[in-house]
């Protein structure tokens, strides 16, 4: 199948690659670049800039599933992953459960090694938000636009720490993850092209070479 940089290739002059990665089960925001620091400092762990999913996952609910997924984890290679805020946003009746996920880490598969050990299964799994940065609304799947300057910005912006205490944080809380209406205007950067096109939505088809993981 065809990969992204394949739906790309001869409509810029620079040669861009995705800023981190997706599996070609998984959605929503991409970032490609030809910008060598950018992609550096968003993808290797020491920076530890946040990425976040939203997640479908079906089994049944307890309170010991919510504190195994928040917890250390240990991956399939021995590597024990550090706490991760996870929240719930919705339990299903239907044993379907909505959930939230903030990574920092990033490891390979790391989200589905986690339900996994809480013995639940991941139906469905989108990235909605990069730092500050967030999937828009109006991008469809399979859709890119340049970034403009603030966005820019933002993702080149110091992470800010993560306060989370998992004994206080709520069981039920709302979501914050509405994702802002953006236009589809080009970056005037007379400069290097810094934030390559901003992608959204399913790809499963255009990502599955690049961004199996």
């Amino acid at each position: 199948g065809e990969t992204v940089a394949d739906v790309l290739r001869g409509q810029f002059p620079e040669r861009l690659v995705p800023v981190g990665r997706l599996d070609k089960d998984s959605e929503g925001l991409l970032l490609l670049s030809n910008d060598g620091d950018l992609t550096l400092t968003l993808t290797h762990p020491r920076f530890e800039h946040e990425k976040t999913y939203i997640v479908r996952a079906a089994g049944r609910w307890s309170e010991d599933k919510l504190r195994t997924l928040r917890g250390p984890v240990e991956m399939p290679d021995g590597y024990r992953i550090r706490p991760v805020p996870v929240e719930v946003i919705r339990n299903g009746t239907d044993n379907v459960h909505v959930l939230c996920f903030r990574l920092r880490e990033g490891r390979k598969r790391q989200i589905r090694y986690m339900c996994s050990a809480a013995h639940l299964v991941v139906l469905s799994l989108k990235r909605v938000a990069i730092g500050a940065l967030r999937l828009p609304d109006d991008l469809q799947p399979g859709q890119w636009r340049d970034l403009l300057p603030a966005e820019i910005a933002q993702l080149t912006a110091a992470p800010a720490p993560i306060r989370f205490n998992p004994k206080s944080a709520p069981t039920h809380p709302k979501s914050t993850f509405t994702k802002k209406d953006s236009h589809h205007e080009k970056a005037h950067d007379r400069g290097p092209r810094r934030g390559g096109p901003l992608g959204g939505g399913a790809r499963r088809r255009t990502e599955e070479r690049i961004d199996r993981w």
